[in-house]
């Protein structure tokens, strides 16, 4: 096998091939974010077992594993995806064990009569050595990531690939290890192949972590020869020939932060996939076709909510209504509802039951979940699982038993019945009707529409079976409270001019529908600026917080002393920097901006939710309304600062003396260190050192926390960004090998 690289080594991807779009930037970006609807398989007639996948694990990684024994793993039997083939099985070995106080566990899933390896996740129980500096750098990492994929697929061909997303959904924060993550795509006939991409995180002590393959490729797969085919330069001016922008909202769903806003995009008109690079015809939905749909007339579904049945319900009511809707058909089959649980979207801004709920009947269990709206009563998501239960139905695979316009006209009763309250928000489809797809279903998304505009991101999403019966309902619609004024926007045609400068185009082999066994050749469309949508105010490529990194920015700074560690606090997400030429970490800080940057740097960014349940403020001063009230709510919380005083002091600078206090305090060292009467300072200046910090400072000296120069401490200095990024990260070390 080989593996090349294509571009520039970026930890930062983005999207491969296919074509990005405002249109297309927010429904890829919320499949990516759900968790896939899984279907469980309670029995299964196999030859595999638990011991057959733990020697599998083990030979995949020679000598990681050989200190487990059989007892520190679970198997379970069988499960499947929706969009999985009925003979398709998977099998999920985890594993966990304990040493010494010290953890390690993770987990591996093979697919198939081969037992392919699909994914796998690994968290070790020492990982000091990938602390920011990592011991490995991100060549080395790539040299392990590559060395694995050559060992264990030597008979297929992969290069690295810049542009696949690298999702960085979280902030990280020092006390977190380093993790490479690398994409590679696999080749056939020099062309990538859509979605076999291979994802592998590495470590910064060279540890793989992370594996995911893509699709499990079936049995007696073809590709289209290459051959024939149109030059690269055509397909293009063919797609800029037919290239049109339109004026949309478009969601920007933020999950590192849980946070929702709104732009004002010029995004693309019609919904061009692809174009067959043989015959040129456009890829429309699944299927190829000589003409593009024409863009339909914004046509709403309601005139006005339609209020029957929008209203709170109790978790009682809500196993009702699933009850109700999960029925089954079958007098052999037994609904389970397990759990009715009360959970927050933050990004929804919605609190839903989640109700978790099985089918039974002899030999076989096959279970997952839905949600619904507790203010509404309104189902919120939804998958039927029923044929992988009872079987199908005798129309299923019969395709024309349903128009297209009977689907759109079955699916509205749908949306009639469990979204009334949010119906008249939302309008027909946009775009004609789209093809058909496996057993002659229809995948229908109704957008919804604000002050004229279609707002992409926001959408009832529903599968229409080829029988009128609804296989998958889901409606994203978060609760957005400002939206972007359209009145001063740039023109559409300076928007397309900018769209048109950026594109290009990319060939690559694509299966028309995930059931299908042949590779079609075509060319995808992309931009240069791939992975940012047009800001139609500003006129200006902008990047989403989902394609940002984990920081949301790109921007790297100078310094002769903390360059590193101050970029790595940007990279993380710790500080914010807006303009480097104006940047300057040699000021000094006040005490709500160094506390700032110490709780981003040793906390996990869900801990600072801890707060928004606090009865009354611990400081005065700093209450709910202040910008600084979850970090120092939380630091009191922790210890870190001194809770004594009524008042926080946000604004005055602070010491190296005060920092060391933070220090040992966040180390949960006061009770030693407070016996200033036993500690002898070394500094030349120790004299200068206040005495209710004298232990503090020596503990904080003997763990090395602070960069010591002329063997003066210097107690009295104002800390800079640079100084505090250079202790913080030495207290992070100190503070995961403490708490290991």
């Amino acid at each position: 096998m080989k593996v090349t690289k294509l571009g520039t080594l970026s930890i930062t991807a983005a999207l491969s091939f296919g074509a990005f779009s405002s249109q297309t930037f927010a429904s890829e970006l919320h499949t990516q974010s759900q968790e896939k609807p899984m279907i469980m398989i309670a029995n299964v007639d196999s030859e595999i077992n638990k011991e057959v996948l733990i020697q599998k694990l083990k030979k995949l990684f020679p000598g990681k594993f050989d200190s487990l024994t059989s007892k520190d793993f679970h198997f379970d039997t069988g499960h499947r995806y929706t969009e999985d083939n009925e003979d398709t099985i998977r099998y999920h070995l985890s594993f966990h064990k304990e040493y010494a106080g010290k953890q390690v566990y993770g987990g591996v899933e093979f697919v198939g009569e081969n037992l392919d390896l699909q994914s796998f996740y690994y968290s070790p129980s020492d990982v000091k050595d990938a602390l920011f500096p990592a011991k490995v750098t991100e060549k080395e990492a790539l040299e392990i990531a590559v060395k694995f994929i050559k060992s264990h697929y030597s008979n297929d061909s992969y290069r690295l690939n810049d542009n696949h997303p690298i999702y960085n959904q979280v902030p990280t924060n020092l006390t977190e290890p380093v993790r490479y993550q690398f994409a590679f795509e696999q080749l056939k006939n020099d062309v990538p192949v859509m979605g076999q991409n291979m994802n592998i995180t590495v470590l910064g002590n060279g540890e793989i972590v992370e594996f995911n393959s893509g699709e499990h490729q079936k049995k007696n797969v073809t590709y289209e020869e290459k051959s024939n085919f149109v030059k690269a330069e055509t397909a293009l001016q063919q797609i800029k020939d037919n290239f049109d922008v339109t004026l949309q909202y478009m969601v920007d769903y933020d999950y590192r932060n849980e946070e929702t806003q709104v732009e004002l995009v010029y995004g693309v008109e019609r919904p061009i996939d692809a174009m067959h690079a043989k015959s040129r015809k456009w890829l429309i939905g699944q299927e190829f076709t000589d003409k593009l749909p024409d863009s339909s007339k914004i046509k709403m579904l309601s005139d006005a909510p339609i209020k029957e049945g929008a209203k709170p319900i109790t978790d009682k009511e809500a196993k009702a209504i699933a009850e109700k809707l999960l029925r089954p058909g079958n007098d052999d089959i037994k609904l389970i509802i397990e759990s009715v649980s009360e959970q927050e979207n933050k990004l929804l801004g919605k609190t839903v039951y989640s109700v978790q709920y099985m089918y039974q009947s002899r030999n076989s269990g096959h279970g997952t979940s839905i949600e619904i709206d507790k203010n509404t009563g309104e189902v919120v998501s939804f998958y039927d699982i029923s044929e992988d239960v009872f079987g199908k139905t005798k129309d299923a695979g019969k395709t024309g038993k349903i128009t297209y316009s009977q689907a759109v006209e079955r699916a509205i009763a749908f949306i009639k019945k469990y979204s009334p309250s949010i119906m008249h928000e939302y309008s027909y489809p946009t775009h004609g009707e789209l093809k058909q797809s496996r057993q002659g279903e229809f995948y229908l998304s109704f957008p919804k529409v604000k002050n004229g505009i279609q707002v992409i991101g926001d959408s009832i999403n529903i599968t229409i079976k080829s029988d009128g019966s609804m296989s998958h309902y889901n409606v994203q619609s978060p609760n957005i409270k400002e939206w972007p004024s359209a009145e001063k926007v740039v023109s559409r045609e300076k928007a397309l001019h900018d769209y048109l400068d950026q594109l290009k185009v990319k060939m690559a082999y694509t299966k028309t529908a995930p059931e299908k066994n042949h590779y079609s050749l075509v060319y995808f469309w992309e931009f240069e600026n791939q992975f940012h949508y047009y800001d139609a105010i500003t006129g200006e490529w902008k990047k989403s917080s989902e394609y940002q990194g984990q920081n949301g920015t790109e921007v790297k700074v100078s310094h002769p002393t903390a360059e590193k560690e101050l970029n790595h606090l940007i990279q993380a997400g710790i500080i914010k920097v807006t303009d480097p030429d104006t940047f300057n970490a040699d000021l000094p800080l006040t005490k709500g901006e160094a506390l700032e940057v110490l709780m981003r740097s040793i906390m996990h960014y869900y801990e600072f939710e801890r707060t928004e349940h606090q009865e009354k403020p611990t400081f005065s001063n700093i209450t709910k309304d202040h910008p600084l009230y979850s970090i120092v709510e939380l630091a009191a919380q922790q210890k870190i600062i001194d809770t004594t005083q009524e008042t926080f002091s946000a604004d005055e600078t602070i010491t190296n003396e005060e920092l060391a206090f933070w220090y040992i305090r966040a180390l949960d060292l006061d009770l030693a260190a407070k016996h200033s009467d036993i500690y002898t300072l070394p500094f030349k200046d120790a004299a200068q050192v206040q005495k209710r910090y004298i232990g503090y400072v020596a503990l904080a000296n003997k763990l090395g926390l602070f960069p010591i120069k002329d063997n003066t401490f210097s107690p009295a200095h104002q800390v800079t960004l640079a100084d505090i990024a250079l202790s913080n990260v030495r207290l992070a070390r100190k503070m995961e090998v403490s708490n290991k």
